[in-house]
């Protein structure tokens, strides 16, 4: 299409065409429903790494001779989860700001419960169930959170 031939409300520095109310309401419902979407997607990864976390560690301790395999199979799911979670669009600072709070104290307990779980003697115990759970439970404070927005 040729320059002089281009509609004028397309033209650089001219302002977009008004919409009309109904078509207002349209596009506040779509935008509001991809919006909620988005929100139950992350409950759902939080909720899931909150159960995985401790059942990934209970197992991993009561059969150490599967460590190494279940340590690769846990890498290769999560790395790319995490690309994809990374590429999901745009989040707000304070979702940012929520997601680096929670990330490192998770890795700190769960550095934290996989030196606990070292000095606990092997088999089903209280204090390895209790071990397993604590990592568990920031991702089901984000989950939380993110569910009260």
């Amino acid at each position: 299409m040729a320059p002089s031939s281009a509609d004028p409300s397309s033209a650089p520095g001219a302002e977009p065409a008004p919409l009309d109310a109904a078509a207002a309401l349209r596009e506040i419902q779509r935008v509001s429903r991809r919006a909620r979407a988005s929100l139950w997607r992350e409950v759902l990864q939080w909720l899931w790494a909150a159960a995985f976390i401790p059942s990934f560690l209970l197992v991993l301790h009561l059969h150490p001779e599967y460590s190494m395999g279940m340590v690769i199979a846990a890498i290769v799911m999560c790395v790319p989860l995490g690309i994809l979670n990374s590429r999901t669009g745009a989040f707000s600072r304070g979702a940012a700001r929520r997601d680096k709070v929670i990330g490192w104290i998770w890795i700190l307990l769960l550095c934290g419960a996989l030196a606990a779980l070292d000095q606990v003697p092997q088999g089903l115990s209280p204090w390895v169930v209790i071990i397993a759970i604590v990592p568990g439970l920031p991702p089901l404070l984000a989950a939380a959170w993110v569910f009260r927005r």
